[in-house]
């Protein structure tokens, strides 16, 4: 359709003849075309393509906020990888002892318990977390409490609980302990204070966080601070994993060793009983012939 300008004329001269009054009509039926294709929602460009039209994604919520947070799926995604890490901590305690042997009774028990209470807070603090994210409630308090209380509890068992276990064991064993031991629970405390200090920062900013677009204005930094803390979460459960797993490993083997031994020794003694008495016999027969050579040899020297 040909574009109207001043030049050829004017709009009023077009309506009061017969052509101007056509060119309404195409007009009015072209713009009516248009709006229907507004309408439904399929509207085109000259080259025929369709335009494509936006619209915002519908908030998920989360920690509690009504808008969702900037990489909390990814979050979920790490902390939901750490919790297998912690479950296999104590995959080695159903070890049974085949031999009495006193230090083996003493330290196992004490790596077992290790072992099944990292994996217990371990787990839970994983778990809590999880269940933290797709939390609408608004309560903040509700929402975050259990992962710091989680968190505590971890804190407290390292600083009571493993440390007075490395020391029971440091008299035991003696130095070796120190070695094994080495960083692992040190580290993995410090990993726990960097997990809730993130959480505690990650609170404070929900707390007050406009939500726009159905997200929740949180600095993208606070989320990174989280996913590097629980990253090195997950990097100290290996270490962790190891002491208790190599100490078990270690007596299961001592046990076995020990234990063969005194089923050889065992042998070994009924072998011994059994060859005794068979040179008892043996040496028993030989001294009868002995005798009765000396008496054949005294009584053929008397004719």
């Amino acid at each position: 359709m040909a574009r109207i300008t001043d030049e050829s004329s004017s709009v009023r001269s077009i309506i009061g003849d017969t052509r101007g009054a056509a060119f309404v009509t195409s007009w009015c039926q072209v713009m009516s075309v248009l709006a229907t294709r507004l309408i439904n929602m399929e509207p085109t460009c000259q080259t025929g393509r369709k335009w494509k039209l936006h619209t915002f994604a519908a908030p998920r919520p989360e920690f509690g906020s009504i808008g969702t947070v900037q990489s909390s799926q990814t979050i979920k995604s790490t902390v939901n990888s750490t919790t297998p890490q912690f479950a296999a901590i104590d995959d080695k305690n159903n070890l049974v002892l085949l031999t009495n042997y006193t230090l083996f009774g003493e330290v196992l028990p004490l790596m077992k318990e290790i072992g099944s209470n990292v994996t217990k807070l371990g787990t839970t603090m994983t778990n809590v977390t999880i269940d933290a994210i797709p939390k609408t409630d608004g309560n903040y308090t509700a929402v975050f409490s259990p992962i710091f209380n989680s968190i505590q509890a971890f804190l407290t068992y390292i600083d009571t609980d493993v440390n007075r276990t490395r020391t029971t064991l440091y008299y035991r064993l003696g130095d070796d302990i120190n070695v094994l031991f080495g960083d692992g629970f040190g580290n993995m405390r410090k990993a726990l204070v960097m997990v809730d200090a993130a959480f505690r920062r990650l609170q404070g900013a929900i707390t007050t966080a406009a939500v726009k677009n159905g997200r929740a204005q949180v600095d993208a930094s606070i989320t990174l601070d989280i996913m590097i803390a629980v990253s090195f979460l997950k990097a100290t459960v290996s270490p962790v994993e190891y002491i208790v797993h190599s100490t078990i490993e270690n007596i299961e083997f001592a046990d076995t060793y020990l234990n063969d031994l005194e089923l050889l020794t065992v042998q070994f003694n009924s072998d011994l009983v059994y060859y005794l008495s068979e040179f008892n016999t043996t040496l028993t027969d030989y001294g009868e012939v002995v005798v009765e050579s000396t008496d054949y040899i005294k009584t053929a020297g008397t004719l």
